[in-house]
């Protein structure tokens, strides 16, 4: 009941400030990168009379979310799906390696997993940071690989580099999410080609979007069509 009095109060007043239309959006596992910038961009200049409400949680809250109608849609790197739930990509991101300076690893142009188990590695966080926790899991898994010794489980990408600079051991993650938090004590290399790349994709509700949705999944597939051609 109070969930639904605060969105009729958000509707009210998204009226009073000249908007018709509205898109609740969940984000998680860091995600807010340049293509999600590109893209509010772009809803703002093509349909501004929609207003885009960006709303921060984990996967399992974005889950919560969808089912009791807090949200319209999520987007995230994790591939599980609860009941009920659909996901479209809408784009996608190359693996790299964060390395202290002066670390064995800078010898490798590329570094392939096998030499990255050598290592102790700062992973995402299984419940604060599911998505990036996943996508690790899921790439060393498919390459039959085991997991590197764990030295720290991180919130998200700025606590890692921290960490990583100070020589606690390597970071794991996403180019577009690692490069936000350069550090000068920190060289991020890319995996070697075998690796594949990871979705992001937008989650919502199996039923049929709404006109302003569909328009948000299709405009946020061009902007991953532009970055990544």
């Amino acid at each position: 009941m109070l969930s639904f009095m605060e969105g009729a109060q958000n509707r009210v007043q998204a009226a009073e400030k000249g908007y018709r239309g509205r898109l609740r959006i969940g984000l998680t596992d860091s995600l807010a990168q340049p293509r999600f910038t590109k893209l509010l961009a772009r809803c703002r200049e093509e349909e501004p009379f929609t207003q885009v409400k960006i709303v921060e949680m984990t996967v399992n809250e974005m889950v919560k979310a969808l089912a009791h109608d807090q949200i319209d849609a999520g987007f995230t790197v994790h591939t599980g799906l609860s009941t009920g739930l659909i996901k479209e990509v809408v784009w996608t991101d190359r693996p790299v390696i964060a390395i202290p300076k002066n670390h064995p690893l800078l010898s490798f142009e590329k570094i392939p997993l096998r030499e990255v188990v050598r290592h102790t590695l700062i992973l995402c966080h299984p419940e604060l940071c599911s998505g990036g926790y996943e996508v690790t899991h899921r790439t060393f898994r498919e390459f039959t690989v085991p997991l590197p010794e764990i030295a720290e489980y991180v919130s998200g990408h700025e606590p890692m580099m921290m960490l990583v600079a100070a020589g606690y051991g390597i970071g794991f993650g996403l180019e577009s999410q690692v490069t936000l938090y350069n550090h000068p004590d920190v060289i991020i290399r890319p995996v070697t080609d075998d690796v594949p790349s990871a979705a992001t994709f937008i989650t919502m509700l199996d039923q049929p979007p709404s006109e302003e949705l569909s328009r948000f999944i299709t405009r946020a597939q061009r902007v991953g069509e532009v970055v990544t051609a």
